[in-house]
């Protein structure tokens, strides 16, 4: 299989949260494009917590859709860390959950035409809660809510959940279970 070949590219936005450059390509059948792409977004974690009989969610205010969202904590892993260590530390902070130990039960591609980044699905059983949560600015207005794994399908099913890591997370914990 041909592959593509990067002939140039360009800086487009360089943000604290997003770098964007545009590459000229030569595709395999000889033609040229330009093509965007986010550079150095790095890995992060969604993690499926239960806790008794529910799963632990957060419902989080998305600015850009200007609406909360209902989805797994999840959060980016940081530089030194594990999945693992970044899954603990990450449900720890949004939710005051702790867990004693995370299992990986898989993972799926970010955003494969326009980053490398992957989101790494973990498994956190009997999670304890310390009520001791550590938000981000931007996470002013996250909520913690504990849901069924029935609740969790009645809000897929009717259009409650739509976030798409706890969309893939939710799939590939249920592929487990």
């Amino acid at each position: 299989m041909a592959s593509w070949r990067k002939v140039g590219e360009r800086e487009v936005l360089n943000h604290r949260r997003m770098r964007l450059v545009e590459d000229q390509v030569i595709l395999p059948d000889g033609s040229k494009t330009d093509y965007l792409r986010e550079i150095d977004k790095k890995d992060y974690v969604t993690i499926v917590a239960t806790y008794g009989d529910k799963i632990v969610m957060v419902h989080d205010y998305s600015y850009p859709h200007d609406r909360m969202l209902l989805q797994f904590p999840d959060g980016e892993i940081g530089a030194d860390e594990t999945p693992e260590a970044g899954a603990m530390r990450e449900l720890q902070e949004e939710t005051g959950f702790k867990a004693d130990r995370v299992t990986i039960l898989g993972q799926n591609l970010d955003n494969p035409r326009r980053n490398t980044a992957t989101n790494i699905v973990l498994l956190a059983k009997d999670v304890k809660d310390t009520g001791e949560r550590n938000l981000d600015p931007e996470e002013s207005l996250t909520e913690v809510v504990l849901l069924t794994e029935a609740e969790i399908r009645a809000n897929i099913a009717t259009g409650v959940i739509v976030q798409k890591n706890t969309l893939a997370a939710w799939a590939i914990y249920s592929s487990a279970h």
